[in-house]
């Protein structure tokens, strides 16, 4: 059974929300690689800044 059978058979605003999740699920996976990096730069920035001294107020 070929897919446009499939999509020919559907109501078109169930083709809009199926439409819809495919372009959620395409626009997640670099949205979680890029957020993971990002988190990565921060803990070392965090890390960074524990290891200085502390600079006294005068």
């Amino acid at each position: 059974m070929p897919a446009y059978s499939f999509l020919g058979h559907i109501r078109l605003a169930h083709k809009f929300v199926f439409l819809s999740v495919i372009a959620l699920l395409l626009a997640s996976i670099p949205t979680f690689f890029y957020v993971r990096e990002a988190a990565k730069g921060l803990n070392a920035y965090e890390s960074e800044q524990q290891g200085l001294p502390q600079v006294p107020r005068s």
